[in-house]
């Protein structure tokens, strides 16, 4: 168990199934008392920074930090918090 985990992008796009899967793999890895934080692109940002065949073809992009926020509720989190800047998101819960 890590005291600090951090998911960087690798949950931007993807089907909802296996971004949750990676996510309860990064709860899962998460020690008591631990940080997780979740850095993701703004979902207006990414539309604009992505090519048109991943816009046109791929899944859905970046879910909203609320979305984060409650998912991580859902998994135990005791405490989340959002940070924002510059077209990105860190979603920071602890357990």
């Amino acid at each position: 168990d890590a005291a600090l985990v951090v998911g960087y992008r690798i949950v931007d796009i993807g089907p909802v199934g296996a971004r949750l899967a990676v996510l309860d793999h990064l709860v899962a890895a998460v020690a008591p008392g631990g940080t997780l934080a979740i850095v993701s692109v703004d979902p207006g940002a990414w539309y604009h920074t992505a090519d048109p065949v991943t816009r046109d073809l791929g899944t859905p992009g970046p879910l909203h930090p609320d979305t984060w926020a409650h998912l991580l509720h859902e998994r135990g989190a005791a405490d989340v918090h959002t940070h924002s800047a510059d077209g990105a998101h860190v979603i920071a819960a602890t357990w």
